[in-house]
């Protein structure tokens, strides 16, 4: 039948053919006519009404006849039509679902707040003259680069007289050296700083007409303004965090595992803190108020006084520049927690001097690319580079103690310096592995073998030491888990009993790899979700505590950080807007 069928069909497609050569009408062109024709038919055959056909709620009533002739005018079918349309709005309307799906329909989606970091609006800039090519002008090309002539055999010679033979490699531009000194200028000093001299600069230009002269006057005056007032809020800012003092001892209502499903988000907690993405966060160890410091990809580092004051005109939000490349590492000192470090890709680690005010240098690398940092006990600081080489230095001399250790085969994502026990380093690297060191042993160069290796099926992003002191290890994997191990399973080289808990990890190309972080007490662990979520585990029964979610938080909360002690955790995403959850008092 079905070649039959076939058969019938490729012979009236020949026969269409032909009647097409003889009419001059081609197959297209009655192919078309034909469905046109079958259409016209359709639409003249009244279909079934349907009986049970549920309609979209309407109002019986919107629908206005002008006279009983247009009643007469309609089908039995439309008429049918709008009584089953009557009917099942009635049976709605019984059922009280009309008023739901309008009240549904007025809920919106939070918006990201415009608080914080704004993106700058710059004045337009004066057309330049058009490029001429030197070629068509038939002009000799200048070389740049230093090179003064290029030879028909590959020889280049260098404008310094030097010559540089074919296949040889040419002299490497000197390596700039980082800046030593770096003020402490927020960005909107900067921004105001820079507007200023911009309407100065054209206020001083003579080809100005004199009835603009005046609008310039009055906005070089406001720009002043605004500079001063940025500087005073640099000052204050600096002031604040000088004045920070480490508690004695830990408040009773602090960021435990009880208290930390009650937090809540409001707008006025969500700001813009960085230009891109968040890749860390640090609470400044104090009780007397919130001070929270945040890196991004692009060098930026900035400070934010969530407790800010009502009239604070930039949100609280200073952002600074230290760096020109990623920022691997920010923490504040332990046993000064005035004092902040940071370290970059860029290869330099910086401090932020209060007393100097500036971010001042501490060590520097042109050979190393920096990917991890950790702080010590003694001042020092351990470094890790995208080589997977480990080292630290004296942050009081700038020296380095040892000679760089091949810890990991691949880049070292994380270290941490267990506070139970500060000879105890971890590592986390790419080449799915783990590791423990003895710092004591690295710094005297008596032995460069770990004491534990933590094989992993995948890369790991972390290992963090528990702040309780319990010496547990939190490690953050992709292949979906996060583990848990004791330092008595460590020491009895029973690895496998770690505590495993099941959490997706794969945050794809756009978003920042999840790292797994520790609550204050040690009795959580708090990792980010993909659905826009904080989960909260617990570290002794893989079982989970608590989910913060919130309309606030529109992305997903890629880094996370809790408060040493206050019940408060920060949770940054990947357009740079951190989001604190607090308890607030109930009204």
């Amino acid at each position: 039948r079905r070649h039959a069928v076939y058969c019938t069909g490729r012979t009236r497609r020949c026969l269409m053919s032909a009647s097409a050569q003889t009419s001059g009408r081609t197959p297209k062109t009655m192919l078309a006519r034909r469905k046109t024709r079958h259409t016209k038919e359709e639409e003249r055959e009244s279909p079934a009404p349907n009986h049970h056909e549920f309609e979209v709620p309407v109002k019986i009533n919107a629908v206005k006849l002008s006279s009983a002739s247009a009643v007469s005018e309609l089908s039995a079918y439309e008429k049918e039509r709008l009584e089953n349309i009557a009917r099942n709005n009635a049976k709605l309307a019984e059922l009280d679902l009309i008023g739901a799906a309008e009240s549904m329909r007025d809920v919106k989606r939070g918006k990201a707040t415009h608080r914080g970091v704004q993106q700058k609006r710059e004045r337009k800039a004066e057309a330049e003259p058009p490029r001429r090519s030197e070629r068509r002008l038939n002009i000799a090309p200048s070389h740049a680069g230093g090179i003064a002539a290029e030879r028909s055999d590959g020889t280049i010679e260098l404008a310094s007289g030097e010559m540089v033979l074919p296949g040889a490699v040419m002299p490497a531009a000197a390596v700039s050296e980082p800046q030593a000194v770096v003020l402490f200028v927020s960005h909107v000093t900067k921004d105001a700083t820079s507007e200023e001299e911009i309407v100065r600069a054209i206020l001083a230009n003579k080809a100005v007409k004199l009835e603009e002269c005046v609008k310039l006057k009055a906005e070089a005056d406001e720009a002043e303004a605004a500079r001063v007032a940025a500087e005073r809020e640099d000052a204050y800012l600096l002031s604040l965090v000088r004045s920070g003092t480490s508690p004695t001892e830990r408040r009773a209502a602090g960021a435990d595992a009880a208290v930390l499903p009650e937090l809540s988000l409001q707008d006025c907690d969500v700001v813009k803190a960085t230009k891109s993405a968040t890749v860390h966060l640090q609470f400044q160890p104090r009780a007397d108020t919130v001070m929270l410091a945040a890196a991004d990809r692009e060098g930026h580092v900035t400070l934010w006084h969530v407790d800010r004051r009502d009239d604070s005109t930039t949100d609280g939000v200073f952002m600074f520049a230290p760096h020109k490349q990623y920022v691997c590492g920010l923490v504040w000192d332990p046993n000064k927690i005035t004092v902040l470090y940071s370290a970059s890709y860029d290869g330099s680690v910086r401090a932020l001097h209060n007393e100097r005010n500036e971010w001042g240098l501490l060590y520097s690398s042109h050979e190393l690319e920096f990917s991890a940092m950790a702080c010590g006990e003694a001042d020092l600081i351990w470094l890790g580079s995208n080589n997977g080489n480990v080292f630290a230095f004296d942050s009081r001399t700038g020296d380095a103690i040892m000679q760089p250790l091949a810890a990991h085969q691949k880049k070292v994502n994380s270290l941490s310096v267990c506070r139970g026990r500060p000879q105890l380093l971890a590592s986390a690297g790419t080449d799915n592995c783990v590791r423990v060191w003895d710092v004591r042993k690295l710094a005297d160069g008596l032995s460069q073998k770990a004491l534990h290796t933590l094989p992993h099926a995948k890369s790991s992003q972390s290992a963090v030491w528990s702040p309780d002191g319990s010496s547990a290890l939190l490690t953050t994997c992709y292949d979906d888990r996060l583990r848990v191990f004791d330092y008595a399973a460590l020491t009895s080289r029973k690895v496998d009993n770690a505590i495993v808990i099941r959490h997706c990890c794969q945050t794809g190309r756009w978003v920042v790899p999840f790292r797994a972080t520790w609550s204050a007490s040690g009795d959580a662990v708090l990792v980010g979700g993909l659905k826009r979520t904080a989960e909260l585990y617990s570290p002794k029964t893989s079982l989970p505590l608590a989910s913060l979610s919130s309309e606030l938080m529109t992305a997903i909360p890629a880094r996370n950080a809790c408060h040493p002690y206050l019940p408060a955790i920060a949770c940054a995403t990947n357009s740079g807007r951190i989001h604190v959850y607090r308890r607030y008092a109930m009204e």
